[in-house]
């Protein structure tokens, strides 16, 4: 009886798993979990570089508004005229957002390193002849090293930026923009400028060579660098308002 006892236990069905079947399991479960977080971090890497493009976007065309913004409120001021284009800086004179003074304000790209950022400069509001001429030099050099101040002065880094171009448009073509001003007859937006006694007592700066008018349209061209989401030329056009003659 005991020979039988044995010869039962022996082909009675097999408990547990053999060592090849664990390996298997654990070979499968390993590729799994790396099919998994391969595709998880295909997810994170995809929801990161649509972050990072939603505020790449965002910044350019808040700088892209504002620029508009700039040249919406262009004023042709008897001083300065209305803009000049020193590459790589743009200077212009716009009116303040209550129309109750002026603002200088300058655009420019500026090297930082073996890098280069578009810039925003804006003077505090003025009101007198002596500090909006004060305002258009310091507007040459200012840049965001000068903090905002309480009366509203300062300048911003906005994006980074290859290079930029301006062109006009005037008498139906367009052509780069010279480094002249951009204003000549003297005029003052109602409620805007100085009063009569500080235009009398403060000096005024005349220019040598007339200046031609406000051009009719004013074409940005951007080149945002290489490695960025965004990247390669981007343009820009404005119409002034105030043109009378038909764009194309």
């Amino acid at each position: 009886m005991a020979g039988n006892t044995v010869g039962r236990s022996r082909s009675g069905p097999r408990q547990g798993f053999t060592l090849i079947e664990v390996l298997v399991a654990l070979t499968l479960m390993a590729l799994l979990a790396l099919m998994s977080w391969r595709g998880l971090d295909a997810m994170l890497r995809a929801r990161q570089n649509t972050s990072v493009y939603g505020d790449e976007l965002m910044r350019l065309q808040t700088s892209l508004a504002q620029w508009q913004r700039d040249l919406d409120m262009l004023v042709d001021s008897p001083e300065v005229g209305a803009l000049r284009w020193d590459a790589p800086v743009l200077r212009l004179v716009r009116r303040s957002a209550d129309n109750s003074a002026w603002l200088v304000v300058a655009w420019r790209r500026r090297a930082e390193g073996s890098a280069a950022t578009w810039q925003r400069w804006q003077s505090a509001p003025l009101k007198g002849r002596a500090e909006l001429l004060r305002a258009w030099e310091q507007a040459l050099s200012a840049g965001p090293e000068d903090s905002p101040s309480a009366a509203g002065a300062g300048g911003v880094r906005l994006l980074p930026l290859g290079d930029w171009q301006l062109f006009y448009y005037r008498e139906g073509v367009w052509s780069p923009a010279a480094a002249d001003a951009g204003g000549s007859a003297p005029a003052t937006l109602a409620g805007v400028g100085p009063t009569a006694q500080s235009a009398q007592t403060t000096p005024s700066a005349q220019p040598t060579q007339p200046r031609p008018a406000p051009p009719d349209g004013v074409r940005l061209q951007l080149l945002l660098p290489p490695g960025g989401v965004l990247q390669g030329w981007l343009r820009s056009d404005w119409a002034n308002p105030a043109a009378n003659r038909p764009r194309p």
